[in-house]
C-alpha cells in the first residue's frame, strides 16, 4: 500500500466516524455528509473503508425516497467491496450496517440474522467488542422478527446484556427490545436487575433519553410501544405512540408505521 492510499483510508476512516457519529444522533446532515463521503471515494479511489458509506446511501434510498432500486445498486455495489476486504473493524461496522439496515428488506430475516451473527464470531476473534454486541443485538432483533421463539429471545437477551453492561447507552435499546419480548409473553426476566438499579424501568430510560436528547431511545421506546399496543388491538395507545414517534426529530416511525401496518 502506497503512502497515498494509506492517506486516503485514513481520511475516510475519519469520515466514517463522523456519519457513525450522525447516525448515532440522528442529525439531519447523515444523507449530506454520505453523499459527500461517497463523491469522495469515487472521485479518489474506492477501499474498504467506503464500505460503510455506500451502504449508508442504500439506506438512505430506502428511507427517504423509497426506492428499491437504487437502494439495490448501492448495497450490491457494498457487496462488492467487503468481497475483497480484510476481516477489519471498519469492513465489519459497514456489514453491519449493511445487513441491519439495507439487505433485511431483499433477504429473509432469518439469513440476516444469520450474517449478523457471522460478524459477531469474527468481531469477537479481532477483540471488536463494539462491534460483536451491534451484530449480537441486531441479529436477536432479526430473529425477533423472524419468528424465533421468544422465550428463548428473552434468554439471549439477558446474557447479552451481562456481556455488555459497560456500553451503557447501547444497553438502553437492548432492554427497549427486552421489553417488548416481556409485554408479548407475559414473561418476567431478571433484565433490569443487571444493572443494580441503575436503570429500573422503560419509563427511566425514555426520561433520562428526553434529558440527553438521546434520539434513537425516545423513537425506539415509542416504536416499541406503537408495535405493542397494535398487535394487542389498543389502537388509540398505538396512534399516540406514533404521533410522540412523529414528532421527534428526524423521526423514522412514519416509515415504519407505513412498512408493519
Amino acid at each position: 500500500i502506497t503512502s497515498v492510499d494509506k492517506r486516503k483510508k485514513n481520511i475516510l476512516l475519519s469520515l466514517n466516524s463522523i456519519i457513525t457519529g450522525g447516525i448515532r444522533s440522528s442529525s439531519t446532515f447523515v444523507p449530506l455528509i454520505t453523499s459527500a463521503v461517497v463523491n469522495y471515494s469515487l472521485q479518489n479511489g474506492v477501499y474498504e473503508e467506503s464500505a460503510l458509506s455506500f451502504a449508508c446511501l442504500g439506506y438512505f434510498k430506502l428511507a427517504l425516497t423509497g426506492n428499491f432500486e437504487e437502494a439495490r445498486y448501492w448495497a450490491d455495489a457494498t457487496e462488492q467491496i467487503l468481497s475483497k476486504s480484510s476481516n477489519s473493524i471498519a469492513a465489519s461496522r459497514a456489514r453491519i450496517f449493511l445487513y441491519g439496515f439495507v439487505d433485511c428488506w431483499y433477504m429473509p430475516l432469518r439469513e440476516t440474522g444469520s450474517n449478523l451473527l457471522s460478524i459477531n464470531k469474527g468481531a469477537v476473534a479481532m477483540g471488536d467488542v463494539e462491534s460483536a454486541v451491534h451484530s449480537m443485538l441486531f441479529s436477536l432483533r432479526c430473529s425477533f422478527y423472524g419468528g424465533e421463539n421468544l422465550s428463548l429471545l428473552l434468554t439471549s437477551h439477558v446474557e447479552l446484556l451481562r456481556a455488555m453492561k459497560r456500553y451503557r447507552e447501547l444497553v438502553k435499546v437492548a432492554l427497549i427490545d427486552v421489553v417488548m419480548i416481556e409485554t408479548l409473553t407475559g414473561m418476567k426476566s431478571n433484565a433490569f436487575d443487571v444493572f443494580d438499579g441503575t436503570i429500573p424501568t422503560e419509563n427511566f430510560i425514555l426520561a433520562d433519553a428526553k434529558v440527553k436528547q438521546n434520539i434513537v431511545a425516545i423513537e425506539l421506546v415509542h416504536t416499541r410501544r406503537f408495535f405493542t399496543s397494535f398487535w394487542f388491538g389498543d389502537y388509540q395507545s398505538a396512534i399516540e405512540s406514533d404521533k410522540a414517534a412523529s414528532s421527534v426529530p428526524s423521526s423514522k416511525m412514519l416509515k415504519l408505521w407505513t412498512i408493519y401496518r
